[in-house]
């Protein structure tokens, strides 16, 4: 997987770009499994101490989402860049044309963004639900009301 910008913008070839993306968006399903299946527990059953245990858990992926959240738009935009530009071959290349043409190399990239950023909403929800369920926000209200 890559794991910088810098490689991000060394990829000039289109078709590679693709591949990326392809392998990109295998990887990133692979790594959200386990969130995932923590993420579509009940947690209204859980004892205090496995709550604030799944909380824990669940709030510890938030920053490894934000890095891949980072390759994605990095992606989204890299995609759309002159890089990537339709070059002409018989006569001009129409602005319509190469906007679409963007769309469809971004689009798939532009999927994991959301993808990702519904993803840390869905942590930042849990976390918060957890909270309230342990009673951890009311001691919080009240340490900032001292």
């Amino acid at each position: 997987m890559i794991r910088s910008v810098s490689e991000i913008r060394g990829v000039t070839d289109p078709e590679i770009l693709m591949k990326l993306e392809g392998q990109f968006d295998k990887d990133l399903h692979d790594s959200l499994r386990d969130l995932m299946k923590l993420l579509s527990q009940n947690v209204m059953s859980l004892d205090h101490t496995s709550l604030h245990q799944h909380m824990c858990t669940v709030e510890s992926w938030r920053s490894k989402l934000v890095i891949l959240l980072s390759l994605a738009t990095a992606f989204t935009e890299h995609a759309k860049s002159e890089t990537f530009l339709r070059k002409k071959q018989r006569g001009e290349v129409g602005q319509e044309e190469q906007k679409a043409h963007q769309r469809h190399m971004s689009c798939g990239f532009q999927a994991q963004v959301v993808l990702l950023e519904g993803t840390i909403a869905c942590v930042d929800s849990r976390t918060n639900l957890c909270k309230k369920l342990t009673g951890l926000d009311f001691e919080g209200a009240r340490t900032k009301a001292a």
